[in-house]
């Protein structure tokens, strides 16, 4: 499967924030990557030890690592990580975090395949957001998820407010 810059982004965060988890299993207290689905070269060069029993796995949740990962250019990431919706985005899936129970599923979400989870947390979560950033939410997922430019984002918002009462 041929990924995208998003893509590699969007693992990356659902790594870092500990929503999804890498490939991999424990083994006497050290975290060890799947040799087919997780490790890759740049794995090589980290310690295993059980003083630092996290050091892989933290490392496979790094956009580096990510991108290696998905055969993605990390300066194409990293320059689309910097994008504003990106950071709005990040403060979406914070909100969704605690919704979500943490998984470790083979293969890989793609932002086309996680587009309509956003934006379901997008409409549950729109009140958290100013009108601006959920138009920049939805102009950017509307390449992965067209129908999010039929969403009343001020509805929604308002709908949100009431219910929290």
């Amino acid at each position: 499967m041929k990924y995208c810059p998003d893509d590699a982004v969007l693992l990356h965060l659902l790594r870092k924030l500990n929503i999804t988890d890498p490939i991999g299993t424990w083994h006497k207290k050290i975290w060890i990557p799947h040799p087919l689905y997780e490790q890759r070269a740049c794995c090589d060069g980290i310690s295993q030890d059980t003083r630092a029993p996290l050091t892989v796995i933290d490392h496979c949740r790094t956009l580096r690592h990510v991108c290696t990962l998905l055969e993605v250019d990390h300066a194409l990431a990293y320059n689309a990580l910097q994008e504003e919706h990106w950071r709005i985005l990040r403060r979406l899936l914070l909100w969704a975090r605690q919704e979500t129970r943490r998984t470790s599923a083979r293969g890989n979400p793609t932002a086309y395949d996680y587009a309509p989870i956003i934006v379901r947390y997008a409409r549950q979560f729109a009140h958290q957001f100013s009108t601006n950033e959920l138009k920049t939410i939805a102009q950017w997922i509307s390449q992965y998820y067209p129908e999010v430019l039929d969403i009343n984002w001020n509805a929604a918002q308002a709908f949100n407010l009431l219910q929290e009462r």
